[in-house]
C-alpha cells in the first residue's frame, strides 16, 4: 500500500487529524426535523450502498421551508472530512440550500441530486471508490494534505517577527535621563546661584566688620590693640566657610551626586593687609593748632570774666587752652583711627570677595567639566547599549525568518511527497 511507504507514513503520522480513523463505509441519513425521510431511506436501500473499507457517505434531506435548525447544524459540523456527503434537493429554498452546503464545505465532496436520482448517486459515489486499487489509501492521503495545508498558513512566523519588531522600535527610541541632560544650562544656573550667595555673604560681612569698627573702644578696652583686626579676621573665615559648603552642595547638585563629607577651601588670597597704624595727617595738625588758638582765647575770656588776674589769669588761660587743645587732640585722632580702619576692613571685604568669586568660579568651572565628562560617557554607553540590544532583535528576527523558512521549505517537502503519492493513485486508476 502507499500509505505504509516510509516518506509517506511519515507525512501522515505527522499530519494526520487527530481522531482520523478508516470510515466503515455505511450510509447515514441527515433528515431536518418534522421530515419523513422513508422513501429516501427506501431509496439508499435500493443502491447497495454500505460497503466496507470506503468513506462514509451521509445523506441530507433539508427541510424546504425552514434555516437549517441547531440540532441539524451541529450534525453537519460532526462529520469527518474525507465523508461524502450526498444533498437531496426536491425544490428546496436557494438559501436553505445554499446553507447546508456552506456547512459542509470542510468534507471531501458535495453531491446535489433528487429522491428519484438518489440510487444511482449513491452508486456513483460508492461503487468507483470501493472497486478501485488505492481507494482506502487516497482518503488518509487527502485529510492529511488539507491539515498541512492549514498548518503552513498558520505557521509564517509574522507575529513572532512584529513583536520582535515593535520591541526593536521601542527600544531604538529609548534614551536615559543621563545622555539627554546638558551640563552647560545646570552649570550656568549654578553660577547664578552662587553669585547672588556672594552678593549676600559681602554684604552680611560688611555690615558686620563695620559694626566691630564702630565698637572698637570697647573691643580694644576688652581684647587689647589688635582685639578688632581679630574679630574681623574671624568674621571672614566664618563666612568662608559659609560659602564654601554652600559651593559644595551646589557642585554635587550639578554633577548629581551626594554632597562631599570634605567641603573646599574659598576665601583665601596672597594680598597681606596688616592692621594699620594711625598716624596724625597735616589737617589734624591744623585742627590742634586752631583747638590751642581757640583755647588762649577762651582762657582769656574766662580770666575777663571771673575777674581774675596776675598770675591766676596766665595759669587759668594756659590750663583752658590745654584742655580744649588735648580734646580736640583725641577726637581727632579717634575719628582717624575709625576711618583708617573703616578703610582697611572694606579692603578686607573686598579682597576676600573677589577671592570668593575666583574659587567658586574654578569650582563650578571644574564641575562642569566634569558633568560633561560624565555625560559624554553616559552617552555612550547608552549608545552603545541599544546598539547590542538592536543587534540581539535583529539576530533573532533573522533567526526567527530562518527557522520559518526552513519548515516552509519542510511543507514544501511533505506536500509534494503527499501530492506525488496522490498522483500515483489517480494515475493506477486512470490505467483501470
Amino acid at each position: 500500500m502507499i500509505t505504509e511507504r516510509p516518506d509517506v507514513a511519515r507525512v501522515l503520522a505527522r499530519y494526520r487529524p487527530a481522531g482520523d480513523q478508516a470510515v466503515d463505509g455505511s450510509i447515514a441519513v441527515i433528515v431536518a426535523p418534522g421530515i419523513d425521510g422513508d422513501a429516501v431511506r427506501r431509496a439508499v436501500g435500493l443502491s447497495g450502498g454500505g460497503r466496507p473499507g470506503v468513506a462514509g457517505t451521509v445523506v441530507v434531506l433539508p427541510d424546504p421551508t425552514l434555516p437549517v435548525g441547531r440540532e441539524m447544524a451541529d450534525r453537519l459540523r460532526g462529520l469527518s472530512p474525507q465523508t461524502t456527503v450526498i444533498v437531496v434537493d426536491d425544490g428546496c429554498a436557494d438559501t436553505v440550500r445554499t446553507d447546508v452546503l456552506s456547512r459542509v464545505a470542510h468534507v471531501h465532496r458535495v453531491t446535489v441530486t433528487t429522491t428519484d436520482a438518489l440510487p444511482a448517486a449513491v452508486r456513483a459515489e460508492s461503487a468507483p471508490v470501493a472497486d478501485e486499487p488505492g481507494a482506502d489509501d487516497a482518503a488518509p492521503l487527502r485529510a492529511a494534505r488539507t491539515a498541512l495545508l492549514a498548518a503552513a498558513r498558520a505557521d509564517t512566523a509574522a507575529a513572532e517577527v512584529e513583536a520582535l519588531r515593535e520591541r526593536r522600535r521601542r527600544v531604538a527610541a529609548d534614551r536615559r535621563e543621563a545622555g539627554t541632560s546638558d551640563p552647560r544650562r545646570a552649570a550656568a544656573h549654578t553660577r547664578v546661584e552662587l553669585a547672588h550667595r556672594i552678593g549676600e555673604l559681602r554684604r552680611a560681612l560688611t555690615g558686620q566688620v563695620l559694626e566691630v569698627i564702630d565698637d572698637a573702644p570697647r573691643m580694644r578696652r576688652r581684647a587689647g590693640g589688635a582685639g578688632g583686626a581679630a574679630v574681623v579676621t574671624t568674621l571672614v573665615e566664618t563666612a568662608s566657610d559659609a560659602l564654601a559648603r554652600d559651593t559644595a552642595a551646589a557642585v554635587a547638585r550639578l554633577l548629581g551626586g551626594p554632597a562631599p563629607t570634605s567641603v573646599p577651601v574659598v576665601g583665601r588670597t596672597d594680598v597681606a593687609r596688616p592692621r594699620p597704624d594711625v598716624r596724625l595727617s597735616a589737617d589734624d595738625g591744623v585742627a590742634v593748632v586752631l583747638a590751642l588758638s581757640a583755647g588762649a582765647g577762651a582762657g582769656r575770656a574766662s580770666t575777663w570774666a571771673l575777674g581774675v588776674g596776675g598770675v591766676g589769669a596766665v595759669v587759668l588761660g594756659a590750663t583752658v587752652a590745654a584742655v580744649l587743645t588735648a580734646v580736640v587732640t583725641w577726637s581727632r585722632r579717634r575719628s582717624g583711627r575709625v576711618r583708617t580702619e573703616r578703610r582697611w576692613a572694606l579692603d578686607v571685604v573686598a579682597d576676600t570677595a573677589a577671592a570668593w568669586e575666583r574659587d567658586v568660579a574654578v569650582a563650578v568651572m571644574t564641575a562642569e567639566a566634569e558633568a560633561a565628562d560624565r555625560a559624554a560617557a553616559a552617552a555612550r554607553e547608552d549608545a552603545a547599549r541599544r546598539e547590542s540590544e538592536l543587534a540581539g532583535i535583529d539576530t533573532e528576527i533573522r533567526r526567527v525568518g530562518a527557522r520559518a523558512a526552513a519548515r516552509a521549505a519542510a511543507y514544501e517537502r511533505d506536500l509534494a511527497v503527499l501530492d506525488g503519492a496522490l498522483a500515483e493513485i489517480a494515475g493506477a486508476r486512470a490505467g483501470r
